[in-house]
């Protein structure tokens, strides 16, 4: 889920108002739940986020940061 693990996210987000990004950020989740990705994606282990979940999860979190920051 983004917004977990080591990613200094507030610096990111911090950077960019910084320089005044106003173009589209664009993510990209891979659920374990879609099994044709799990290798092309190196999927080392199973998520504990279905596919709908974190990308809700993911989108509330990237809002709340520009929200934060902006």
């Amino acid at each position: 889920m983004l917004g977990e693990g080591n990613v200094h996210w507030d610096d990111l987000f911090k950077g960019l108002a910084e320089i005044d990004y106003q173009s589209p950020l664009v993510l990209e989740n891979f659920s374990s739940e879609i099994t044709a990705l799990v290798g092309p994606t190196s999927l080392l282990r199973p998520s504990k986020y279905n596919s709908a979940g974190l990308a809700k999860g993911s989108l509330a979190f990237m809002r709340a940061m520009v929200e934060k920051w902006y």
